[in-house]
């Protein structure tokens, strides 16, 4: 003979569906709302909550569980004996349940393609971005902004600028005033600033690069600079570099060559944008006016360095700690395009 408890235990298992369904609903109700209090209000770290309310969950479980246990015989709901009659009850429900099953399936499916999940995600990463970067950055949060980093790159989040580039100023301001911290928040200033750049597109005042093209002839007659690459690297196969089709007095036109070396100064007029798509090089010495960089790998050591009206979009960085460096990351983040110079 059974165990009074196991048998307690089968009849909320497999009979009693309506407190076993209730029950589940108060489980799953408060243990999203302790992630939810933890993760997005309390600013908690995204790994310690999941697991915490997995054990929330078990807890609560064992819990309900142990209530119906010890609930006396009279307090139990009745339940239906007679199988026969619950079997065509049921059968006569079928239908019902099943064209509500079909019209509740189709809603979510209708509502799912309506609702706009990212600008959800979005504003919660906002959110959690805005609290972490109240009173000084530690290790806690550094790693809990690097999980949100990956998961927001991994969705494909467009999360506003400004809240992106005043933790990423914070973060470059940690890497400076605590040395506990310095090299996780340069890092992960460095990550938020390549982030910065896939939220950034180019203006309608800027030439798109599917216009029209110069010919080979036509951009012979102009001289840039490539990037220098670091040692041992070979550029990439899709890397390519191009010229607006807009000609624009020399004054206002593209630049990319060595600070002061001025290699089109006997030149009416050239291109007035150049880009670079899917390349790798290293931008110290350089002097560039009215580029544009998509999909590139940047390396910067802290030397000289001019920027006028320049685009870094999906583009990631390399950042030797420095102190132009870091100007260079918060002017970065701060608004594009980019207006900066180093000596």
């Amino acid at each position: 003979m059974e165990h009074p408890r196991l048998l307690r235990i089968r009849r909320l298992s497999f009979e009693d569906h309506k407190t076993r369904w209730k029950y589940y609903r108060w489980i799953m109700l408060i243990t999203f709302a302790y992630g939810w209090l933890n993760n997005l209000v309390l600013g908690r770290p995204e790994r310690e909550v999941t697991w915490e309310a997995v054990g929330v969950l078990c807890l609560l479980t064992a819990f309900f569980y142990g209530a119906y246990c010890a609930r006396s015989h009279a307090s139990l709901p009745r339940l239906t004996r007679n199988v026969e009659g619950r079997r065509l009850s049921s059968l006569s429900r079928r239908p019902f349940f099943g064209r509500a099953a079909g019209i509740a399936a189709t809603v979510f499916l209708v509502a799912a393609n309506r609702i706009p999940f990212g600008v959800l995600e979005a504003a919660i990463v906002e959110k959690r971005l805005r609290m972490l970067s109240v009173g000084n950055l530690d290790v806690t949060k550094l790693e809990t902004a690097g999980e949100i980093l990956i998961s927001s790159q991994r969705s494909g989040l467009k999360v506003d600028p400004s809240v992106v580039a005043e933790f990423t100023r914070k973060a470059f301001e940690a890497s400076t005033e605590n040395k506990n911290v310095a090299n996780l928040a340069w890092a992960t200033a460095v990550g938020y600033l390549g982030y910065r750049s896939s939220l950034t597109t180019l203006p309608t005042s800027v030439p798109p690069i599917e216009s029209h093209r110069l010919t080979p002839e036509q951009e012979s007659q102009y001289a840039f600079y490539t990037l220098p690459y670091p040692p041992g690297f070979h550029p990439s196969k899709d890397m390519q570099i191009r010229l607006s089709n807009v000609i624009v007095p020399i004054e206002y036109a593209a630049v990319m060559e060595p600070i002061g070396a001025n290699v089109n100064k006997n030149i009416g007029e050239a291109p007035e944008y150049i880009y670079w798509i899917h390349a790798t090089g290293l931008i110290d010495g350089m002097h560039m006016r009215n580029a544009v960089f998509i999909a590139s790998h940047i390396i910067y050591n802290g030397g000289p360095l001019i920027l006028e009206n320049v685009y870094f979009i999906n583009c990631t960085f390399e950042l030797k700690v420095s102190r132009n460096a870091r100007r260079l990351g918060t002017s970065l983040v701060a608004a594009m395009p980019a207006t900066f110079r180093a000596s």
